[in-house]
């Protein structure tokens, strides 16, 4: 399992690497201004993802191995053709962009709804490999095409980075389908309307837990614009970027625990491998923190005159970045077992404090403020989780703690990884 977990986290790291110069190029050659607005678009393609992931969303991984996945296939299909309609209206009346990408917002979305849900089926499969290796190449393809915008084409636009969207998308969406298409055969759609029942019973209360979670990741960026500009988006949004890099471990770890967990109906195995991933997801994430945090604050002016602020954005995130990397185990372990409905009052408890915190601090401290309102709930978030979990799983207080058993775990682990 262990070389699943570096294999996983081998291509996020890489993946984060690529974003990471993606967002160097865009904060050097846009500034805030065109990075806010940016962040603006993603937010918006990730909103309409969430109500997409009703039906084609990660309640697919849930049940690849319970369903017959035509069956899944083809209502996360239509489902997707449905929000985009939807969609395509209340982003219009909702502002939720400027106006000149709101048709790119809602295509864009389509395409990678429709790749997403390729994808969370081969991830159902336990196709980890597979995915891994696509989703590298959609980042990859999408730094080499902002380079061939910027500097060959001499295109340095915010209207670019969309093209390069249209790009990676549109490749994923190919890859996952020739993929997906090795595993899958057409079928009977006879009992289509059970099977979306069943989707939709599970997937709302993840769906409902993701979108609650996102208002506590991202509501603050519309506070930010409300009272102090696009460019403070813009900053914000850079220092998030770089902070929840340290999620790179956590979230590899989190798609094998969820992959593994919803595979097995053995519920000690399910809590002893969820302890074992939060222990490292939290040493790691915490190493990863403080590494950030020792950065000078000289090396964020590479970035463009306006990122100075950087260390200190991340210093006021710090200890919500290591709180919601562990979150994300408790969150996979509920889900991967059918409870998701314990992750929507986690997200639910967020987003109260984001929202009280949000309008006091922000508008008092500025960005600086955001981060401590991110902060404080992801901690008491996760806090729940912590004891919803023990009381759950029947798992003792102890057992957080690093043990003989764990040390002789990784020892084997590592030797299967060096053996193969």
């Amino acid at each position: 399992m262990l070389r699943i977990i570096l294999g996983t986290t081998g291509s996020k790291f890489l993946i984060a690497v690529l974003g990471f110069l993606v967002v160097l190029l865009n904060t050097r050659y846009l500034g805030a201004e065109g990075f806010g607005t940016i962040g603006l678009i993603g937010l918006a393609i990730t909103i309409i993802l969430l109500f997409n992931n009703f039906i084609g969303g990660t309640a697919l991984i849930y049940l690849a191995s319970r369903e017959d996945m035509f069956k899944l296939l083809v209502p996360g299909y239509v489902w997707a053709f449905i929000i985009s309609i939807v969609f395509s209206i209340i982003i219009r009346f909702l502002r939720m962009v400027p106006s000149e990408f709101e048709f790119h917002v809602v295509l864009l979305s389509l395409i990678f709804s429709l790749a997403g849900v390729n994808l969370n089926l081969l991830l159902g499969k336990e196709k980890i490999r597979a995915f891994n290796i696509i989703t590298v190449l959609q980042s990859g393809i999408q730094l080499i095409s902002l380079i061939v915008l910027f500097f060959i084409l001499h295109r340095i636009s915010i209207i670019s980075f969309v093209i390069t969207l249209y790009i990676s998308f549109l490749l994923t969406l190919l890859l996952s389908s020739i993929s997906l298409a090795r595993i899958i055969k057409p079928s009977d759609l006879g009992d289509i309307k059970e099977v979306i029942k069943r989707i939709f019973h599970f997937g709302s209360y993840i769906q409902v837990a993701y979108t609650l979670q996102l208002f506590n990741y991202r509501m603050s960026y519309y506070i930010i614009d409300h009272f102090l500009g696009r460019a403070s988006v813009g900053m914000f949004h850079f220092g998030n970027q770089l902070a929840e890099g340290t999620w790179v471990i956590g979230r590899s770890i989190a798609t094998v625990q969820y992959a593994k967990v919803s595979n097995t109906t053995d519920l000690v195995y399910a809590r002893k491998l969820s302890l074992n991933m939060l222990k490292l997801t939290f040493l790691v994430s915490t190493v990863m923190v403080l590494g950030f945090l020792i950065i000078p604050e000289s090396v964020f002016h590479f970035f463009g005159k306006d990122f100075g602020k950087t260390r200190i954005i991340m210093l006021s995130l710090g200890v919500g970045i290591i709180a919601n990397a562990c979150s994300m185990m408790f969150s996979h372990y509920f889900a991967g077992l059918g409870k998701p409905h314990f992750n929507t009052i986690a997200s639910a408890i967020g987003l109260v404090f984001t929202l009280t915190f949000g309008f006091i601090l922000i508008p008092r401290y500025g960005i600086i403020g955001a981060g401590f309102t991110a902060t404080i709930s992801y901690t008491l978030s996760m806090i729940y989780q912590f004891f919803t979990f023990f009381w759950f799983s029947g798992a003792k207080f102890k057992e957080i703690l690093i043990s003989r058993s764990d040390i002789d775990m990784v020892k084997k682990e590592l030797k299967l990884l060096f053996n193969s």
